[in-house]
């Protein structure tokens, strides 16, 4: 399965760091909080680390100015 985000990583993050660092950027801080306290997210920054820890071989890139996360089928 593979999810496009419209837009690059923000605030000049790379790969590397979302992978092995526990970054948080927003694009619009006034949304994000409003997100943050009807608890629709719950903390900040903790998506990537989720993702990988629920999934570490989800693939990660940015082609033209698109991010794309992929996951592989798991094959039973």
């Amino acid at each position: 399965m593979e999810i496009r985000n419209k837009g690059l990583l923000y605030g000049g993050l790379t790969i590397e760091q979302i992978k092995t660092e526990m970054v948080s950027e927003r694009r619009n801080e006034l949304i994000a909080e409003i997100f943050h306290e009807i608890h629709w997210i719950e903390k900040w920054g903790r998506g990537i680390s989720l993702i990988l820890s629920m999934e570490p071989d989800a693939g990660f890139k940015e082609v033209g100015t698109q991010f794309i996360v992929t996951f592989k089928r798991k094959i039973f």
